[in-house]
């Protein structure tokens, strides 16, 4: 992570981002194909390593290799049993570091691994270390010998290369000039002070011996790792899918039913409801009269977590327990009605809550509903986090959370900002009741990736600075409802995936947070301050900043950017960001801090 501020931040990317560049091979018909040595570029990250004809090698590197066999999808396997490695330095005698059998020499340690690749494709990963560091300045020559399960074997050329050592480290004197009349350029920010979890509640069951050692690192550097930002905050399993398990589900409408059946009715579709799995824990009472959530005319939403409709209410009826609902259309594969798979019997102390895997369900749209909350796996998570490890956290509303949704799916705005406002706000007042103090030291983050359309928001632009400005509105008021500054809350947002290089979407959203910057496709008014519903339960800062500029500007202190490059083309989108600030309004933006909250190069194992 790079952070652009005296309170840093740190993280790791996404891996659908990454493309493996292997090598294959084909031999004749009626031969097993040969063993080869498979090859990534170094980007810095790559294979084998060191690479052949590298030079500058650190003298305590490791070694990573990866050996496949046959055609893509074929059957056929490395033997890690018949891998062996041998290292010679130039005009000396070979030293043999693994022998067949998965024997490590002495003063060597590693482990072969099976890694999966593109095409249905195995590999065979090997990963070797070592206790004596190499010479400097020094050719090694590496051979590989490997076969298959079907014969095949690694020809000697091309199980072979050399690399070269950097020197050996020295003391040198060195001359600059050094302009004394010029102004000193001070710099607040930090290189990897955080991290980024692509998922939420796992810490218990699977990191804190990771965490213990970082804490190690923490005690002598405070600022490594102080940073924890989460995937994500709002998230609900309505429809179970890449990087849905464990997320908090915060919140629930206390009138939503989910629907066990739907039938056809001379009136428009009858739809025969329960209570949803799991609403005990926001503290729903079961068995709850239909009628006195639904009543004639109210607008309701239908959805499954793959599609939505909606309707206007007819009857409620409490005996039958149904809502007789105006017609709508189904989909042409049909309504998901039936869960995707069991409910679970049981919470997992290390991830506890309780939700149902998929199902169709019954919403309030308009009027809206009545929010509940359900605070458990944010409290096991933030807690760890925070409390025994002294983390800042990273609070990330990247999309509308729970029952608010306006198709009840995620990566999507609210069915209502007003609502919005309020579910935010009292979010944001239970962290810092329960943080306090250490909640100014927090990122408070909007959005994650919207540049990359449908996979992290599936509405335009317009919504999303709509969406900004309640959000951070609402996270401000809750500061202030507390007695605390909220000039000093740090909110921003963006979280731009940039993988377009320095083409960076932010200019219509900067444009229209600042009070006086114009671009096309900025809203020019600030939509919370604009919003009737709003007043009295604003926060001060927006209210003095709209006030003063004719209901124009919206807080942002900081937008980051994440980085999926090496570091010339990551340094290039961070100043641009600063740079299209800057042209934008120099005077509002001359503080912005340009951060980045997932920072890695690449996702191809092994870092």
């Amino acid at each position: 992570m790079i952070e652009q501020k005296a309170r840093p931040g740190l993280s790791l990317p996404r891996p659908w981002l990454v493309c493996v560049a292997g090598i294959l091979c084909c031999v004749s018909s009626g031969m097993a194909a040969e063993v080869r040595l498979r090859q990534q570029a170094h980007d810095p990250y790559g294979y084998p390593r060191p690479g052949a004809g590298q030079t500058d090698v650190p003298l305590r590197t490791s070694f990573y290799f990866e050996l496949g066999a046959g055609e893509k999808a074929s059957a056929d396997r490395v033997l890690p049993e018949s891998v062996a490695v041998e290292m010679r330095a130039e005009g000396q005698d070979a030293v043999v570091i693994l022998s067949p059998g998965q024997t490590f020499a002495p003063g060597y340690t590693g482990r072969l691994f099976p890694r999966q690749a593109g095409g249905g494709n195995v590999r065979l990963a090997i990963y070797i270390e070592s206790e004596t560091p190499l010479a400097p300045e020094t050719t090694y020559e590496l051979r590989v010998t490997a076969r298959s399960d079907e014969g095949g074997e690694l020809p000697p050329a091309k199980g072979t290369w050399t690399f070269t050592t950097e020197t050996a480290t020295a003391r040198r004197a060195l001359s600059f000039d050094l302009d004394m009349a010029r102004p000193p350029i001070e710099w607040h920010g930090a290189f990897f002070s955080g991290f980024c979890k692509p998922s939420f509640c796992n810490s218990l069951a699977n990191l804190v011996p990771t965490y213990e050692r970082m804490d190690e690192v923490h005690q002598r550097w405070p600022k490594a790792w102080s940073l924890q930002r989460d995937f994500w905050l709002t998230g609900m399993e309505y429809k179970p899918e890449f990087l849905a398990g464990g997320l908090p589900g915060v919140v629930r409408e206390r009138e939503t039913r989910r629907i066990r059946a739907m039938s056809d009715h001379a009136d428009g579709i009858l739809l025969h409801v329960e209570d949803f799995f799991g609403h005990e824990q926001y503290g729903i009472a079961s068995d709850s009269p239909v009628s006195a959530d639904y009543h004639p005319g109210d607008e309701v939403l239908i959805a499954d977590g793959a599609h939505d409709a909606r309707a206007k209410v007819l009857v409620a009826d409490d005996a039958a327990r149904t809502v007789l609902v105006s017609a709508f259309a189904a989909p042409m594969e049909g309504w998901q009605i039936d869960y995707v798979a069991p409910l679970p019997e049981k919470e997992d102390p290390n991830a506890p809550g309780l939700w149902p895997p998929g199902g169709c369900f019954l919403r309030k749209f308009r009027p809206v509903g009545t929010p509940c909350y359900y605070w458990g796996r944010v409290h096991a998570e933030w807690d760890l986090a925070h409390r025994r490890f002294g983390r800042r956290l990273m609070p990330n509303f990247a999309d509308a959370p729970g029952d608010l949704a306006i198709d009840g799916r995620n990566w999507t705005t609210a069915k209502d900002y007003a609502q919005l406002h309020e579910v935010v706000r009292v979010m944001t007042d239970h962290l810092i009741e329960r943080y306090r103090d250490a909640c100014l030291d927090f990122v408070w983050g909007v959005f994650n990736e919207p540049d990359l359309g449908g996979l992290f928001w599936r509405t335009d632009w317009d919504e999303l600075q709509r969406f900004y400005d309640y959000t951070v509105d609402a996270i401000l008021r809750a500061f202030e409802d507390r007695g605390y500054d909220s000039d000093r809350a740090f909110v921003g947002g963006l979280e731009l995936g940039g993988i377009f290089g320095t083409h960076l979407r932010i200019t219509e959203f900067l444009a229209h947070c600042s009070p006086r910057a114009e671009a096309k496709g900025a809203l020019p008014l600030n939509a919370a301050f604009a919003d009737g519903r709003l007043e009295g339960k604003r926060s001060k800062r927006v209210e003095t900043l709209c006030r003063a500029h004719a209901g124009r500007g919206s807080p942002c202190d900081f937008v980051s950017v994440h980085a999926y490059n090496a570091a010339p083309m990551m340094a290039a989108k961070l100043a641009r960001a600063k740079e299209i600030a800057l042209e934008l309004d120099p005077e509002y933006y001359k503080r912005l801090w340009v951060n980045s909250h997932e920072a890695c190069p690449n996702w191809s194992p092994p870092p």
